[in-house]
């Protein structure tokens, strides 16, 4: 495992990625504190429909590497949400991180509620689709998606309403019915939960894996014990647990390793 967070070690592991993915994997993701500025570009990827011409998102990493969609939290997409972005990217992944508020960043959770509350889940499906022609376009062999609390629902919704995802990984976030069916989901997923979140409950949970096995989907959930809702957002100290976020990271590491490359 890599326990240091300096350039060279950093520089090891990004080089290192592509083999290590292939076998369970030790990275020290929360080593990587800042973005480093020359790694990201921020682009407007044409739709081909709906009231909005762009998707504006960021990219970072080789756009020959299989590609990971990153959905945000309801927060926006803010300074935690691009570093997660770009360790993927150092993990050994092109990595596109999709603005679905289009700028807009909440300071508090009543914005963040507000913001949530006037999501078209739709209008996001077809920036999830302008998101995964434009990495394929790109050069990525394969595409996978995956994403936190509202970015974790709309990544489950992505695998059954778009086209061209290969794998997802979704982290304590479950869709309205309205935008989601198990029958039409085609690629394997995992998903990571909370035992003590109470808007992706145990109860919840244990349904939408019964209704996954039903529809013949491959997937492994995975349940943290004794944590809450965001325990991966280390900008968050009340909820952020450490140890099981650089083990939820890990998995999701290796299974995307085995999926996509």
């Amino acid at each position: 495992s890599t326990q240091s967070t300096g350039g060279l070690e950093i520089v090891k592991l990004f080089l290192r990625s592509t083999t290590m993915l292939l076998q369970p994997t030790k990275l020290n993701f929360f080593g990587i504190k800042r973005i480093i500025k020359t790694r990201r570009l921020h682009v407007d990827i044409p739709r081909k429909t709906g009231p909005k011409n762009t998707t504006p998102a960021y990219t970072f990493g080789d756009p020959k590497k299989p590609g990971i969609i990153v959905l945000q939290e309801w927060w926006g997409v803010n300074e935690q949400i691009k570093i997660t972005a770009q360790r993927f990217a150092f993990a050994g992944f092109r990595t596109l991180l999709i603005d679905f508020y289009r700028g807009k960043i909440a300071s508090n959770k009543d914005e963040a509620q507000h913001l949530f509350d006037s999501l078209d889940w739709q209008d996001a499906k077809i920036d999830v689709q302008a998101g995964i022609d434009f990495l394929l376009k790109e050069g990525s062999p394969k595409v996978g998606c995956t994403g936190f609390c509202m970015g974790g629902a709309l990544t489950l919704s992505a695998l059954s309403q778009t086209q061209g995802l290969s794998a997802g990984a979704v982290f304590y976030g479950i869709p309205p019915p309205a935008v989601f069916d198990t029958t039409k989901v085609k690629a394997p997923l995992i998903g990571h939960w909370a035992e003590l979140d109470d808007w992706c409950s145990p109860d919840k949970v244990k349904q939408l894996s019964d209704d996954l096995t039903r529809a013949n989907v491959t997937h492994h959930f995975y349940s943290y014990s004794g944590v809450d809702h965001a325990f991966c957002n280390d900008r968050r100290p009340e909820v952020f647990n450490k140890d099981a976020a650089q083990t939820a990271f890990d998995r999701t590491f290796t299974f995307f390793g085995s999926t996509l490359f």
